[in-house]
C-alpha cells in the first residue's frame, strides 16, 4: 500500500471516531396525522359494550354501523348484535324496524336476518336495496373492501349471510366475554 492511501485510511478512522457520540441519534418527529386511521376507526362497533350485550345496545349497533362486517378475524360486534336481535319473539318486527331506518350496513344486517325468518319481507328489502349503487366499507375477516350496496345485498342473499351468522353466535359471545375492559 502506498504511503499517501495509508494516510487518508488512518485519518478517515481518526475523524470518524472522533464523531462518535454515547447520545442516541435525534430522529425526525413522525407527523400523527399522517398515518391513515384503520377501515372502521370510531365506529359504533369497535366501542366496549356490557356482556352479555343488551338488546337496546344491539339494535343500536346495527341502527348505527357504517361498515358491514363478515368473518372472524376477529369476531365482529355487528354479528353479535345481529344475534341478539335474531332471538327475540319478535325478531321479525325488530329486523324490519332496523331495515327501515338503519343505515346501509344496518340494512344489510335486518336482511340477513328477514331472509332467514320472512323471506317475503327479506326479498322486498332486497329489492329496495338492489337498487343502491351507494358504496360502503365491507370486512371480510380483517381485509377491507369498498363495495355497492346492491352488491353486498346479492351477497347476503346468495351466500345464506344470516345462517352464517347464525353459526359463529357461541364463538363470538365467547370472545366479547373474555374482552372485558
Amino acid at each position: 500500500m502506498r504511503a499517501g492511501v495509508r494516510f487518508v485510511v488512518v485519518a478517515a478512522l481518526v475523524v470518524g471516531a472522533g464523531c462518535y457520540s454515547d447520545a442516541p441519534p435525534e430522529l425526525p418527529e413522525s407527523p400523527k396525522d399522517s398515518i391513515p386511521l384503520p377501515p372502521g376507526h370510531g365506529d359504533i362497533s369497535r366501542k366496549a359494550f356490557a356482556t352479555p350485550l343488551p338488546l337496546a345496545d344491539a339494535e343500536t349497533i346495527l341502527r348505527e354501523t357504517t361498515l358491514f362486517e363478515v368473518g372472524g378475524m376477529p369476531p365482529k360486534r355487528q354479528v353479535q348484535a345481529f344475534n341478539v336481535v335474531y332471538e327475540q319473539p319478535d325478531a321479525v318486527a325488530r329486523f324490519q324496524a332496523i331495515g327501515r331506518t338503519a343505515g346501509p350496513a344496518g340494512r344489510l344486517y335486518a336482511l340477513a336476518g328477514l331472509a332467514l325468518l320472512d323471506p317475503m319481507a327479506g326479498r322486498a328489502l332486497a329489492e329496495s336495496l338492489s337498487t343502491s349503487a351507494e358504496r360502503i366499507t365491507f370486512m371480510d375477516s380483517d381485509v377491507a373492501f369498498t363495495r355497492s350496496i346492491r352488491d353486498l345485498a346479492g351477497i347476503v342473499e346468495t351466500s345464506d349471510m344470516g345462517t352464517r351468522f347464525r353459526h359463529q353466535r357461541d364463538e363470538i359471545d365467547r370472545y366479547f366475554a373474555g374482552k372485558q375492559e
